[in-house]
């Protein structure tokens, strides 16, 4: 596995809240990267992206998240991947029929962020220019 990174366009006046910012819009790239294979294969009808682990606690990363995968970012009361195990546990000892059932009737949902649309085509380009730099500068042999 390979761990790499770059800030590009560095200037005196940034300060470290714009790496901060970058490191939060990189790892939402990150995501959609690499969900756009899986959703070009599958097309799931994805209503929205459950966000979970410590990072999800954060609003910033919520609305980051929203609008660089264009989706509303659902965010559950509780975020241990465990739940997740638990529910395929759930679903093979047939305690529930299905994961529909399953996940509508464990997962309650804390809060909602719908995508802010109108910036969806400014972190695209951003988003494009990310990937042009990252195929450039950090080819896999």
């Amino acid at each position: 596995s390979y761990f790499y990174g770059a800030f590009i366009g560095i200037k005196h006046s940034h300060t470290r809240s714009h790496f901060a910012l970058a490191l939060l819009i990189g790892l939402a790239f990150s995501l959609r990267e690499a969900l756009e294979p899986i959703i070009e294969k599958f097309k799931p009808n994805v209503g929205a992206v459950k966000l979970i682990g410590g990072g999800s606690r954060s609003p910033l990363l919520q609305e980051i998240m929203a609008i660089t995968l264009k989706s509303t970012i659902a965010v559950p009361e509780h975020h241990a991947a465990s739940i997740g195990a638990g529910i395929l546990a759930a679903v093979g000892t047939r305690m529930f029929a299905s994961y529909r059932e399953a996940i509508d009737k464990v997962i309650k949902i804390k809060r909602q962020v719908i995508p802010k649309i109108e910036e969806y085509e400014r972190y695209d380009e951003m988003y494009r220019v990310y990937k042009y730099f990252k195929h450039k500068f950090f080819k896999h042999n």
